[in-house]
């Protein structure tokens, strides 16, 4: 109720990193050099911190968001569920485009976790559709990955992304009650 925590170094030790007052903190994500981005419920902003905290910037987000990734331009991506949509916001704060995804059997996709391509693009995990999405810079959908199931390498409801190194891909297969790892063929 009053921040976050961060845990640090290779002992963990934590640091309590506070929040804007009446933030009511969602998805997060973090920028190259401490920035974290955080999504506040309350307000429908998402905010850039600082690593001590301070307010950097504040974007209005329209629709309520799922999952956010910062890019390397400095700007970042936001998943809105409801509107199956992935939103891609500038350094300064605009949104850029507003990319629909594609339904999968009759059901809407529902963006829950992003992840930024280091060369451009977003991987976007679909709940309803258990699939990873490969969207390129102009928000098309340039490969798919998995698909709905309960075999390895199937996903059933998950529910983040994370980027491992070595160009793998951490999944949070939350139907399955597991983790697992991708790596991006072409």
């Amino acid at each position: 109720g009053k921040g976050l925590v961060a845990f640090e170094g290779p002992e963990l030790a934590q640091r309590p990193l506070p929040l804007p007052r009446g933030v009511v903190p969602g998805p997060l994500a973090a920028y190259p050099g401490g920035d974290l981005l955080v999504y506040d419920y309350a307000s429908g902003k998402a905010f850039r911190l600082s690593p001590g905290g301070a307010e950097v910037t504040a974007v209005e987000i329209p629709g309520k968001v799922t999952g956010l990734a910062t890019s390397p331009s400095g700007g970042f991506y936001a998943a809105i569920a409801a509107q199956a949509s992935v939103l891609r916001v500038s350094a300064n704060g605009s949104v850029e485009d507003t990319w629909t995804l594609p339904a999968h059997d009759e059901k809407p996709a529902w963006p829950v976790g992003l992840v930024a391509e280091p060369g451009g693009g977003v991987l976007v995990v679909d709940r309803h559709g258990g699939r990873i999405l490969l969207l390129d810079g102009g928000g098309r959908v340039a490969g798919l990955g998995s698909r709905h199931g309960w075999e390895p390498g199937h996903l059933h409801f998950p529910s983040g992304i994370a980027r491992l190194p070595g160009g793998l891909v951490l999944v949070a297969d939350e139907g399955n009650g597991r983790a697992q790892v991708f790596r991006r063929t072409d």
